[in-house]
């Protein structure tokens, strides 16, 4: 699995791989996630055609070979930027059939019921997907990713345990300390969200909601207002 800061080389790699053989299913799947991860940190400058680009490329994955895990698991990440979040868990619960021990396909389903409002049942996905790769390269996102869900059902101590969890982790994200900031500000512990906010602002001082809500495209829910609220009460500007 690539990570975040070589997304322009992987790009080229797997536009090379898709010249070289045409038919590579997972070359296809593998330059739609490359175009996924774009819209995710930020880096795109089309966000609408580099979505188009990347359900283009995962379909051909698809129509060239459907037992490919890995093309549903990026079927699904695709899906979410387009707000249809029901084809996004449908595809990550495919990914899912194909290889029941792919902690990615797991970890994919739990980001795709969070991100469809439902984050009390994405818990025990995440929870499978840290018990069948409790070392895996992407851990921090898995931790992540379960710490939102966790703030989402009001469970914020927890939830900012986790968050910090995740920050632990040499190679996290931003997104690893959006949990401990938004369940810091639903607490109305102002001088700690502040000093989270502080050290969120260090990665990205430019940090806004705006980007936020466009990054992770959460179905309207009280689950989306609450993340969000509390990122807000943290001293969040929107714009």
């Amino acid at each position: 699995m690539f990570g975040y800061a070589n997304t322009d080389q992987a790009f080229h790699y797997f536009q090379r791989a898709i010249k070289l053989d045409p038919d590579f299913s997972s070359a296809y799947a593998g330059l739609a996630y490359t175009l996924a991860i774009h819209i995710v940190i930020g880096a795109s400058e089309n966000q609408a055609e580099d979505l188009r680009r990347g359900t283009n490329a995962v379909e051909t994955a698809l129509r060239l070979d459907q037992t490919d895990p890995f093309a549903h698991f990026v079927q699904g990440r695709i899906s979410i930027f387009a707000g249809d979040h029901q084809k996004a868990i449908a595809a990550f619960e495919r990914a899912i059939s194909l290889n029941p021990t792919s902690a990615l396909a797991f970890f994919g389903l739990a980001h795709g019921l969070w991100h469809a409002g439902r984050p009390a049942e994405a818990l025990a996905y995440h929870d499978e997907a840290i018990r069948l790769s409790p070392h895996d390269p992407i851990l921090w996102a898995f931790l992540a990713s379960k710490a939102i869900a966790l703030v989402m059902v009001e469970r914020y101590e927890e939830g900012i345990a986790l968050s910090q969890e995740a920050q632990r982790h040499p190679d996290s994200k931003l997104f690893a300390n959006l949990a401990e900031v938004s369940g810091l500000g639903l607490l109305g512990k102002e001088t700690e969200a502040a000093d989270a906010l502080d050290r969120l602002r260090a990665i990205q001082p430019d940090i806004l909601l705006r980007f936020i809500e466009q990054s992770l495209p959460i179905a309207k829910s009280d689950a989306r207002d609450c993340f969000l609220q509390g990122l807000a009460s943290a001293g969040m500007p929107q714009d």
